[in-house]
């Protein structure tokens, strides 16, 4: 694994599995659209260095389905992160990660980080079409940068206050809201890494996958400090894989 997917193994560095199964699912995939649906959000946050320095981060989630499988009989459904960051001044950076997950696995009350078929990543250089298999961790697929993004379990999630707001696509809409805490164990080459967070989500029915803005504040082993918000800013019905030879 490259020393920098740790920030996206988070957002990016990006982050976390699921330990066990709960009731509740977290992260950005609340409910599962229709396919060829695509959804992008603004993300920022910063990450703390060894000199307890905070360096921040910026760029892009394009999260899309982009095709669908039968595996053993189950539906499945490709989902694909499209990741474009930058931090601490430097050029900004790019990595892709596309994962086949089982239909069933893909809704609130699931872990679908869990149960990864098999997946496709292209890291910093697309131009070069760097194209690999996923890395694969005690035998089974690993999500690489997309962790962050199908964060959980939560072990004691709550509803909060609703809260109205106007999103420049949705108009105005009042939001659900529900906030947790996690402890994870993060799949990593030189043995699991436990994580630990809270969270808090604002959800809407008429978003894509559920979210309109999700914010993560995490802990990595040695007690350094991650914060991630993701806002829901476009979407639409025309995805189209970024990585379109690898099925």
């Amino acid at each position: 694994m490259q020393p920098n997917r740790m920030m996206l193994t988070l957002i990016a560095a990006i982050a976390t599995t699921f330990a066990a199964k709960s009731a509740h699912a977290d992260g950005l995939i609340r409910k599962l659209p229709e396919d060829a649906t695509w959804a992008t959000f603004q993300v920022e946050g910063y990450k703390e260095k060894s000199d307890q320095r905070k360096e921040p981060f910026a760029g892009w989630l394009r999260m899309s389905s982009v095709g669908s499988a039968t595996e053993d009989g189950q539906p499945c459904r490709w989902i694909e992160f499209d990741n474009t960051y930058a931090k601490g001044g430097r050029p900004e950076r790019r990595s892709i990660d596309k994962l086949l997950i089982p239909e069933r696995h893909l809704v609130v009350g699931e872990t679908p980080g869990e149960h990864i078929v098999r997946g496709w990543t292209r890291f910093d250089q697309p131009e070069q079409g760097n194209v690999r298999a996923s890395e694969k961790l005690d035998g089974r697929p690993f999500a690489g940068q997309a962790w962050v993004y199908l964060v959980g379990p939560a072990v004691d999630e709550k509803k909060l206050d609703p809260l109205k707001i106007d999103h420049k696509k949705l108009g105005e809409i009042t939001c659900e809201r529900r906030t947790g805490t996690f402890r994870s164990k993060l799949p990593h080459p030189n043995g699991p890494l436990e994580v630990s967070g809270t969270f808090e989500a604002r959800l809407h029915e008429r978003a894509p996958f559920g979210i309109v803005r999700y914010e993560v504040n995490m802990r990595e082993p040695g007690g350094r400090e991650m914060k991630v918000t993701l806002s829901l800013d476009d979407f639409g019905p025309t995805a189209v894989s970024s990585l379109p030879d690898q099925k």
